[in-house]
């Protein structure tokens, strides 16, 4: 009998040893370490739930590990480095730190939509909060969470691993909202736009105020709180107007508005700006649409007087603090998305596009308007007057040095048109010059992304015409093809971005400009990381460096601190019992 119980206790350790779910084992060690659970989905359609442990450990040299077991593909490369990119310059700061990325699965890791859970995770390391649930989403450059695909199936896959919290994408829960009515009530599911939203909802605590760093602060919030409420009155103004009109839909302005107010209640004021300027320049245009022309041309004139207004007001004030600057950088960008879609639509003929694009101007210009109000009062605040010396400054300026060198490496110069009205700064102000052009880069790629990823390039960007999306396509194809060709000569394997080109380059010539858009976002995605990689393209004080896990035996003997040798005779010798066992056994038969 003890022989028998002998032989079972050694084949049990030598399933254990050789179990493909060793890899689920993960011992922490004195560095501060997070076990999180990305959803992901097969090829074939099914869920899965694939854990990561990560890992910041104090490091002279700032380094980005990434340890798997198998194959990694491009844009999860580039997720995680946007992911540590966004938590450093919106969470915190974790300087002289050096993070590790360890996927335990033996599955292939593919797509970006770990990106936003990543980012979670190293601020939950930062401020020592346990993270209880998971995200799905992927992470912009500018911070936001965008839609996915196969949203249900990881839903489903979280539900059957007990994960009972599920943050996911405003768009995907919009898109998916009567579906997941229908989930069971052990589950709950939050829609998030930004990392903040996420990582109080995961870890149910507040971010500390910190003016320093583009957290959660009062001034921010309450400007938010009240550009949300602001548009929610002008757009019910408007659908006032629009009830006694017939032969008009407002159901999805009304659908828009009762977005924007149930996230405005429950405190979500990021989400519920967006919603509420979606409303308010639904409205707009579909007023537009209804009264011609001379209602457009009235928006505007206004546009066009708040803009500058705007601008004398910048030119003549200093801004120089860390909140003056944020606020700064909110204002300008806004205006210089107004000035770019007034200059839009003077290139259109259709009455309904003008009618489009000039109310997303104006919408976009009493947005900004709405931040300026703030900005003056915080300027006449011992906050606003307050110079403080401030690393977050630095980290803006590296972050827009980065985006502008990294999309001047993709687009051509001479492709990239730079609002003229972002050269009027004076100097002085260089840094909220080349920030704002930074975001406004960004805004307007993201904004592109998140239009492909919505599937409707309409409903989320509604002035993005064919036209327009064409000649952008056109366009950064052909400086995306440019980079490629000198990466191949530089050695590196440049097949799955001349894939997802050729692809793209095939579905523009029959109008599926939103599937070309797709593709060629994975291409530059792709593209930039080889860029990284290969060293065309240096991340100041990060170094990217992938290396492959160590095997599960080597793991366990280094964290139970048991020499090799021993650990692996110690498993031949109980697989060599196990066999002599099972043939004694069937011998008997």
């Amino acid at each position: 009998m003890r022989l028998k119980l002998t032989i079972i206790m050694l084949v049990l350790l030598a399933s254990l040893f050789t179990s493909p779910y060793l890899n689920n084992l993960s011992i922490s060690k004195a560095d501060r370490c997070v076990l999180v659970h990305a959803l992901a989905v097969r090829e074939e359609g099914r869920g899965k739930v694939v854990p990561l442990k990560i890992c910041i450990e104090t490091s002279p040299i700032e380094r980005i590990t990434i340890y798997s077991h198998s194959i990694v593909a491009e844009d999860v490369i580039a997720s995680f480095i946007i992911s540590t990119l966004i938590t450093k310059l919106e969470l915190g700061h974790y300087k002289n730190y050096s993070i590790s990325i360890e996927i335990l699965s033996n599955e292939s890791a593919k797509g970006p939509s770990a990106g936003a859970l990543i980012a979670v995770a190293l601020a939950s390391l930062i401020g020592k909060k346990p993270i209880g649930g998971s995200i799905t989403g992927f992470i912009n450059i500018d911070g936001g969470i965008d839609a996915i695909g196969g949203l249900m199936s990881k839903i489903k896959v979280a539900i059957e691993s007990n994960i009972t919290r599920v943050a996911v994408p405003v768009f995907n829960y919009l898109e998916s909202i009567y579906e997941l009515k229908l989930l069971p009530g052990n589950v709950t599911i939050r829609p998030v736009a930004s990392i903040i939203d996420s990582y109080e909802f995961l870890t149910r605590e507040k971010i500390i105020v910190n003016y320093t760093t583009l957290t959660r602060n009062p001034i921010i919030d309450e400007s938010l709180n009240n550009i949300s409420s602001d548009l929610e009155r002008l757009a019910r103004e408007v659908l006032n107007e629009l009830r006694n009109e017939s032969n008009v839909d407002i159901s999805k302005i009304n659908k828009y508005l009762n977005y924007a107010e149930t996230f405005r209640k429950m405190g979500k004021v990021y989400t519920a700006a967006s919603m509420a300027f979606i409303s308010y320049m639904k409205a707009l245009s579909t007023l537009c649409n209804v009264r011609g022309l001379d209602y457009a041309k009235n928006l505007e004139r206004k546009a066009k007087s708040i803009i500058n207004e705007t601008l004398d007001f910048l030119k003549n004030y200093r801004i120089d603090t860390d909140i003056s600057v944020v606020l700064g950088i909110e204002v300008l960008r806004r205006i210089a998305d107004a000035n770019r879609m007034l200059s839009e639509a003077e290139k259109v003929s259709s009455a309904r596009e003008i009618c489009n694009i000039t109310a997303y101007a104006y919408a976009r210009a009493l947005s900004a308007q709405e931040w300026l109000y703030t900005l003056k009062n915080v300027l006449q605040t011992s906050i606003g007057k307050a110079i403080k010396s401030s690393s977050w400054i630095l980290e803006l300026e590296r972050l827009a040095n980065y985006t502008l060198d990294s999309i001047s490496e993709v687009i051509a110069p001479q492709e990239l048109e730079i609002p003229s009205i972002l050269q009027e700064i004076p100097k002085g102000k260089e840094l909220l010059w080349k920030a704002a052009l930074a975001r406004y880069i960004i805004d307007t790629t993201s904004s592109m992304i998140r239009a492909s990823s919505s599937r409707s390039a309409e409903r989320s960007l509604p002035y993005l015409k064919d036209k327009l999306l064409k000649i952008f396509i056109v366009n950064v194809s052909r400086g995306i093809e440019l980079r490629l060709s000198e990466l191949q000569n530089m050695g590196a394997d440049v097949t799955i971005p001349m894939l997802y080109l050729e692809y793209s380059n095939a579905v523009i010539d029959i109008g599926l400009h939103e599937a070309a858009l797709s593709a060629l976002i994975h291409a530059a995605g792709v593209t930039l990381t080889l860029e990284l990689m290969y060293g065309l393209i240096h991340m100041p004080e990060v170094e990217l460096k992938f290396e492959q896990s160590q095997i599960p035996g080597e793991f366990i003997a280094k964290e139970m601190k048991i020499p090799m040798t021993i650990l692996l005779t110690a498993v031949l010798i109980g697989e060599a019992i196990c066999s002599i066992y099972l043939i004694v056994i069937f011998s008997r038969r």
